[in-house]
């Protein structure tokens, strides 16, 4: 899955797009590629798409998610949540996409 960060950020992590890191918080941890993209802001994570575990070896943004709603209307949490980077110092393979 891919992680896109904010150039600031990436650069301020040493990381480069096609670097792996460990996304982690309470809730779990999961790996990711980095993509760089000035259009995230900074302090900002993105991760588009939800994956089902079978498709992703390595986790994905639902080891992220509290199981618990907002406050308003019940809805999912999974817009909203903190995570530390922590990097893989491993790269991008030939067969893999960022």
């Amino acid at each position: 899955m891919v992680l896109q960060l904010n150039p600031t950020d990436a650069s301020r992590l040493n990381l480069q797009t096609g670097d792996h890191v460990l996304a982690e918080n309470a809730q779990g941890s999961a790996e990711f590629v980095v993509k760089i993209s000035p259009e995230i802001a900074p302090l900002t994570a993105v991760s588009e798409g939800v994956w089902w575990q079978e498709y992703t070896t390595c986790g994905n943004t639902n080891r992220l998610t509290a199981a618990r709603t907002t406050d308003k209307a019940a809805g999912s949490t999974f817009y909203d949540v903190r995570i530390n980077l922590r990097p893989l110092h491993k790269k991008l393979d030939n067969n893999q996409k960022a």
